[in-house]
């Protein structure tokens, strides 16, 4: 991790300092998939969040200078973003939550059954139950499950009390639970029937 981060880092006084247009690209394809993602979450468009995170990484390149006084890229990233999709939600009135990719989610590593229970079959569970979140607490438990923030980090993203964020991971945990304990009621009563 502080490896990444000292990369981030130089590559963001590279960009800022130097205008190197390697670092940018560097800065661009590290953070692009995540940002994407978060943008999905938010309006449910690929195509739009494509653009809304393109703009943003857009903006990152113009700051020149003003780049290097920004301590943590990544939250700062996930707030613009964030700005972005609420300014589109606005414009357009309406969310539409959808599935983000479900290979990525395939390669996340939830999967903490029974090595008798097929591993796709929990993911693609999970996932299912975590499109139907509530989209506040699809955000919630993406930023922390998938992008590895901290609570204070999603606090930060999100602008939500530490209280709320335990809530929506509160949520989402008993929903998957629920969801697992299914699957493995299932898988047991299909046993007992042979």
């Amino acid at each position: 991790m502080k490896r990444e981060l000292s990369d981030i880092l130089y590559w963001q006084q590279q960009v800022a300092y130097y205008r190197d247009e390697n670092a940018y690209k560097k800065l661009y394809f590290h953070f692009y998939s995540s940002l994407h993602r978060f943008a999905v979450a938010f309006i449910g468009d690929p195509e739009i969040s494509e653009e809304l995170v393109s703009d943003v990484m857009i903006r990152i390149w113009m700051m020149k200078e003003k780049l290097s006084n920004i301590n943590r890229l990544d939250l700062y990233l996930f707030k613009c973003v964030r700005n972005a999709a609420l300014a589109h939600i606005n414009e357009k009135k309406s969310i539409i939550v959808q599935n983000t990719d479900e290979e990525h989610f395939d390669q996340m590593g939830y999967c903490h059954a029974d090595a008798e229970i097929n591993a796709k079959e929990i993911s693609h569970r999970i996932e299912s139950v975590v499109r139907r979140l509530p989209p506040q607490s699809q955000l919630v438990f993406r930023l922390i499950k998938d992008e590895g923030l901290s609570y204070k980090e999603v606090q930060s993203v999100m602008g939500i009390s530490n209280n709320t964020i335990k809530t929506h991971i509160r949520i989402a945990l008993k929903r998957i639970r629920m969801a697992l304990e299914d699957v493995s009621g299932q898988r047991s009563n299909k046993q007992k029937i042979k």
